[in-house]
Order: C-alpha cells, then sequence, then structure tokens
C-alpha cells in the first residue's frame, strides 16, 4: 500500500530591495474582545431595563388600579418576550462562537504540536499562493506563528520573522494564469488578499478569506467588525505587534505612506 506523501513547504514568491512599510497599528478590539464587549452591553442593558420594570411593575401593584394592572400586565408580556429573544440570540452566538474555538483549537494542537507552549488565536479559510497556483487551506494563527495547513502543503511563519503585513489587491491577468497583487495604492482600498513579508525574502500571499466552520457562523456572529480578511488581519495585526516592534529595526523599508 503506498505511503500519502507528506504535504510540501509553500513555495512563496522571492524579492529584492526595501519592502512595504508597515500599515498603521489596528486599534480597534480584537473580534473576540468586540464579542465579550457587545455580550457585556447586552447584559448591562438587560439588567437596567430589567431595574426599570420591576419600579414600574411595584407602583402598578401599589396604587394602579384595574387598568393600571391590565396595563402592567401588557407590558410584562412584551417585557419577557423581548428579554427572552435577546438572552437567545446571545445563548446561541455564544454557543457557536465557543464551539469553533473549542474545535479548532484543538485541531491547531493537533497539527503543529511543536507550537504547544504557544496560544491559539483564530482559523480562517483561505487561499495561498504556492509556486504560481492557488492551494486551498486554512490560516491558523497562534501567539508565536501563523501558520497555514491543507492537505498539499503545509507552512509555519514564526511571527518574528515577519517583517510588514500587507493589505492588498487582486488583479487577474490576460493570461488568466496566476493574479498580479500589490499592496493596496491608499489605505481606504478594500482589500482583498494580505501579503506576508519576511526576513527571510519571502512574500507569502493569502486570498479568499471565509469563517471557518458552518454557514450559521457566518451571519450569527453579528457583533464583530468587517469581513472574514478584516477580522483575521486585525488578529494578525494584534499578535505580530504582540511578538515585535513594529516597525522593525535595521529593515529597509519603503517611506511610509503620507
Amino acid at each position: 500500500m503506498a505511503q500519502q506523501e507528506a504535504p510540501a513547504a509553500i513555495v512563496p514568491l522571492r524579492f529584492e530591495g526595501p519592502i512595504p512599510y508597515p500599515h498603521r497599528e489596528v486599534t480597534d478590539l480584537t473580534p473576540d474582545q468586540q464579542f465579550d464587549e457587545h455580550t457585556a452591553r447586552l447584559e448591562k442593558e438587560q439588567q437596567e431595563k430589567e431595574a426599570v420594570f420591576q419600579g414600574e411593575k411595584k407602583s402598578a401593584s401599589s396604587g394602579g388600579g384595574a387598568f393600571g394592572k391590565l396595563s402592567m400586565f401588557a407590558k410584562g408580556v412584551a417585557h419577557n418576550v423581548s428579554k427572552g429573544a435577546t438572552q437567545l440570540h446571545s445563548t446561541v452566538e455564544s454557543k457557536v462562537r465557543m464551539e469553533l474555538k473549542e474545535r479548532e483549537g484543538k485541531a491547531f494542537t493537533t497539527s503543529f504540536p511543536a507550537q504547544a507552549g504557544s496560544t491559539y488565536i483564530c482559523t480562517y479559510s483561505c487561499r495561498v499562493m504556492h509556486a504560481g497556483a492557488e492551494v486551498s487551506g486554512d490560516l491558523i494563527l497562534s501567539s508565536t506563528h501563523l501558520n497555514f495547513l491543507s492537505k498539499a502543503v503545509v507552512e509555519s511563519i514564526p511571527l518574528g520573522e515577519i517583517v510588514s503585513i500587507q493589505r492588498s489587491i487582486v488583479l487577474p491577468t490576460v493570461t488568466g494564469g496566476a493574479p498580479y497583487i500589490l499592496p493596496v495604492p491608499a489605505e481606504h482600498v478594500i482589500p482583498q488578499c494580505l501579503q506576508i513579508f519576511t526576513s527571510q525574502q519571502k512574500v507569502y500571499q493569502f486570498l479568499e478569506f471565509a469563517n471557518t466552520g458552518t454557514s450559521v457562523s457566518t451571519h450569527v456572529t453579528t457583533s464583530v467588525k468587517g469581513n472574514a480578511l478584516e477580522r483575521c488581519y486585525n488578529f494578525m495585526d494584534h499578535a505580530w505587534r504582540a511578538a515585535v516592534t513594529v516597525p522593525i529595526a535595521g529593515v529597509d523599508y519603503l517611506p511610509p505612506r503620507s
């Protein structure tokens, strides 16, 4: 019985010369922190509504007539419906996120045992450019490495080797071959790809990002800013800057954008 070939390392582009200057630091909270903040805000709002309702209920029971009690009954029904809907949405969203995080964290530990001391952060489905061709897989970020895993290729890039992360655009070519990828020409241009420049003169290109897991997770996580690429970039920028001082000392960068 023939043995299955082990995945190869990604064959990225090589570059020479100055490197694009890093983008400004992401100041938004990470997607996980945004969700936690959203959940805490909902709980606080619900507690405030509950306090107001209980106060009105107490006033109605002590001095209201039959009409007042009937009105209070109607308010109570509406209050309970609103409370139940809020709790249901929050519970479902929390459960989906928790299950995905747990499953993806276990997959990270199994796939990259050498990073046992790292903290798992996130996973996003995407494609990577490998020897001029697109390969589908998962980008898996930890506190020490940016990883990519698929049946065909596997790669682990130490965050300490990354010198620039570029939000980029993807342009089709007249030959229909590998796309032409370049950094966004201005900060307000919507990115379609992330390019990772390393101190080893390599450029890793990731495109077509999507949330991992079921399609439900894509639509349920409404409390977090941005699309899959923007969320992944947020996580990546936070993790990279936590691992190194940006910009990297001694690197030959192009002038920063004005």
